[in-house]
């Protein structure tokens, strides 16, 4: 018998650039303590949050993502510019943008969507827009704080990481947060 789990499809963050945006989270949260930030070792890219998703398809999701990136070469990618979802004035989630490797990065994002929707995994309703998840807000900040927190980041750029294959989730919620737990990676074969 099995039973659903929460999965998500991420891309891995090298040390160097976990290590700068934790630092850049550390000035941020001098502006206001209602964050609740994300811890250093959950550091990741997303493409494609997947839910509670029976375990049953855990090898059918492995093969797609072992397909997807026979033909994807290594890439690089990196951060810069704070931003609020879903907006500046209702901000739920500060996060950075991508400085480097954007469409290379829309595109494993928007073939993942698709591949994963064959297996019966819902489709994105929105279009997927990389960025990397600082933290949530545990109240509404006012637009003070916000201007604070994007002043202070202006012009911050991290490091480079090299994208060389997507890694399979599972995540589980706790009272301290959300736990992370490998299930799989798949590496891109073109070197």
């Amino acid at each position: 018998m099995t039973g659903n789990i929460r999965l998500f499809i991420a891309l891995e963050l090298s040390m160097k650039q976990k290590e700068e945006i934790a630092l850049l989270q550390e000035k941020l949260k001098l502006f206001n303590s209602a964050v609740r930030w994300v811890q250093m070792k959950n550091l990741h890219l997303t493409l494609k949050f997947l839910g509670e998703i029976d375990e049953a398809l855990i090898d059918e999701i492995k093969s797609i993502m072992n397909d997807l990136v026979k033909g994807i070469e290594p890439f690089d990618f990196s951060f810069k510019d704070l931003g609020f979802f879903p907006s500046y004035s209702s901000a739920r989630v500060i996060w950075l943008g991508i400085h480097k490797g954007l469409e290379n990065l829309r595109e494993l994002g928007i073939a993942l969507d698709k591949e994963l929707a064959k297996i019966g995994i819902a489709r994105e309703k929105r279009a997927f827009q990389p960025h990397l998840t600082l933290g949530r807000p545990r109240k509404s900040l006012n637009n003070e704080i916000l201007l604070n927190m994007e002043t202070l980041a202006k012009g911050f750029v991290t490091e480079q990481s090299r994208a060389s294959g997507i890694s399979l989730f599972r995540s589980e919620l706790t009272r301290k947060g959300a736990v992370y737990y490998l299930v799989h990676e798949s590496e891109c074969k073109m070197y």
